[in-house]
């Protein structure tokens, strides 16, 4: 979100209203924070001193003195107060993304200090100049509620209300921020105000009369009961909404990129259908951080306050795990789309769950079908990473191949860091000669007349296998498996999946071991197909940088869900609508969903080849 005009007036106004006088001095220092030693009299000299610079306006030999301070006093409250004062010069000087700086290793060191609640309001004021209203609504609610003074309380206060009237937040945002303040009242209930505003503002009218409703109960004997009344009659009167599709994905946090790409995508989707006066359908944003209790917890809050129609999203797996689980749980009639959740079985928590991206137990399912019905093999080995991947993709093959008549005489997993798995093949190699030995038997061939000199010949000979599984993660560690495979003397089939999926395994100077290779994968992530490069133009046209795979698979995720609102007008025919559709054509490749459950089983398979990797047609014994 932009900076708005209000806000950027606000930032010039409150980085001049932290006076010199409002930083501790040293003549009556702040207690210090649990586990920081105790002024001396040398760190509160020199603390003295850098003041006395700081409030006279000498900014840089103030900051080099407190420096210094910071180097010799170590975890002290003179450097408590020192890092407090650097804080306050880097915002002065022009520096917000320092400043952040600053109050990260502030928290780090001193989280229950006196001073967080001053560390918050720099970090707010950061934050508005660099345009994160998001960011700085919250750390001047922090600010507000923690401050130990009039002043700081009021200026956090005008922070707050500035990026409410410039415009500067959305109800999410706002939403987000009323949380931090419910040992503030007063605050609360201006602030929940605001809230329910936006949302008249934008036309979420539920969300209003929720909003509203909830500030009549908590304070419906202030004054400002007759006001909120009337806003709640307005919510009441307003007109019924277009159907809605919520976009929940992270929006902020350690993975916010996806949920960015997410939004992008869908909303791309939309806009395209809104264009085309196909129905006209809203948007909705939940930000569930990446965390599935804070997910749950907000789809809860926005099911019961909102009008949602579907879901896009989540887009991490366990997220969309749990939300599946909950939704199905309340016999729910909204649809969940989730782009790209790769766990397997989500789609099966419930009948109006969908997954578009290809899962990591349906790569392995097609890689083992492949391999038994069409290369007609029957023994098999799999080495994988000890990782929700490698346990997924190795679960699936094993049963897949002895569901289908096939045995799998060895499964071995290895830390993705190793680079000697002599171990793991050895192991294998014990089963095959064991396999061996009775194939031997079985075609009556007799048994050697010196059984131990026969298997010490045969421990140093190459041993066949019909076929090995290397579930590699990307294309060095295919590269690594298939090597020590051929370096342990064994000869098979390497199958693989997904990670096998990159080109650059083929100019490494000895390609023979991956050479032959055939694996499982899901979508290409830049297919030179016409619906994809117009999607690519349009996507970025709007949003002036290329799409990722997860944008293609949102954008499909909506597409997919415009098509069933189109064909189905009522809110009990959705989901049935949906569940018709059993093959669509994506943007990355056509998704067709499998038969029983709402999960695309499309997966494609490759051949590698001297010059490259070619796509292989399945066979009907594979099915």
């Amino acid at each position: 979100m932009s900076l708005c005009l209000a806000c950027s007036v606000l930032a010039e106004t409150l980085a001049k209203s932290v006076s010199a006088p409002s930083v501790a001095n040293a003549s009556n220092p702040s207690p210090p924070a649990a586990g920081v030693a105790p002024m001396d009299k040398a760190g509160a000299a020199a603390l003295k001193k850098a003041k006395a610079a700081y409030q006279a306006g000498q900014l840089k030999d103030a900051e080099a003195q407190l420096n210094r301070l910071l180097k010799q006093s170590g975890k002290s409250a003179a450097a408590e107060e020192a890092m407090v004062i650097l804080t306050d010069i880097s915002l002065r000087n022009g520096k917000p993304d320092q400043t952040l700086a600053d109050v990260i290793r502030f928290r780090r060191y001193y989280g229950n200090s006196p001073q967080s609640a001053r560390m918050s309001y720099y970090q707010g004021q950061a934050a508005l100049r660099l345009g994160r209203n998001p960011e700085a609504a919250k750390a001047f609610a922090a600010a507000a509620v923690g401050a130990p003074n009039a002043v700081l309380y009021a200026n956090a206060g005008k922070g707050l209300w500035a990026l409410v009237d410039g415009a500067g937040l959305s109800a999410e945002d706002m939403e987000a921020t009323l949380e931090l303040l419910d040992k503030d009242p007063g605050l609360r209930a201006g602030w929940m105000e605001r809230v329910g505003d936006q949302y008249l503002r934008e036309g979420r009218y539920q969300a209003a009369h929720a909003t509203f409703q909830d500030w009549m109960d908590r304070y419906g004997k202030t004054d400002a009961a007759p006001r909120v009344k009337d806003k709640l009659k307005q919510s009441v009167d307003a007109p019924q909404q277009n159907r809605t599709i919520l976009f929940m994905a992270p929006m902020s946090g350690e993975f916010a990129e996806i949920g960015r790409a997410l939004k992008e995508g869908a909303q791309l989707a939309v806009d395209e259908n809104n264009a085309r006066g196909a129905g006209r359908i809203e948007t909705r944003i939940l930000d569930d951080q990446g965390n599935l209790i804070v997910g749950i917890h907000r789809l809860r809050k926005a099911m019961r306050e909102e009008k949602i129609d579907a879901i896009v999203g989540p887009a991490m797996s366990d997220v969309s795990a749990a939300a599946a689980v909950d939704l199905s749980a309340r016999k729910s009639k909204v649809p969940m789309v989730t782009p790209t959740a790769t766990t397997h079985g989500i789609a099966a928590l419930g009948e109006g769950i969908f997954q578009l991206n290809v899962t990591t137990g349906t790569l392995g399912q097609r890689i083992a079908s492949y391999a038994t019905g069409c290369l007609k093999l029957k023994d098999f080995a799999i080495v994988a990473p000890e990782s929700e991947y490698g346990y997924q993709l190795a679960e699936a093959f094993q049963k897949t191949v002895e569901r289908k008549g096939g045995n799998v005489v060895s499964v071995q997993y290895f830390q993705p860091e190793a680079n000697d798995l002599a171990p793991q093949f050895e192991e294998i190699r014990k089963q095959a000669i064991k396999l061996y030995f009775e194939k031997q038997k079985l075609e009556g061939v007799p048994p050697d007349p010196d059984p131990k000199a026969y298997a010490k010949t045969l421990a140093d000979s190459v041993l066949p296998l019909d076929g090995i599984f290397l579930a590699a993660t990307n294309g060095e560690e295919a590269y690594k498996l298939a090597s020590q495979a051929a370096f342990n003397k064994l000869r098979a089939q390497f199958l693989g999946s997904s990670g096998w999926n990159d080109k650059t395994m083929l100019h490494r100077s000895s390609t023979t071991a991956i050479q032959g290779a055939y694996f499982s994968v899901d979508f290409q992530e830049n297919p030179k197909t016409d619906i994809y490069l117009a999607f690519q133009k349009s996507f970025s046209a709007k949003w002036k940088h290329p799409p990722d795979k997860v944008a293609a698979l949102a954008y499909d995720a909506a597409r997919f869900l415009a098509q069933g609102m189109a064909a189905a007008p009522g809110e009990d025919q959705l989901i049935p609508g949906l569940r018709s559709i059993r093959s669509f054509n994506g943007v990355l490749g056509r998704i067709a969903f499998d038969e029983k459950y709402g999960a695309n089983a499309n997966a494609a398979l490759f051949h590698v080849e001297k010059k490259g990797f070619k796509e292989v047609e399945t066979c009907p014994e594979a099915d």
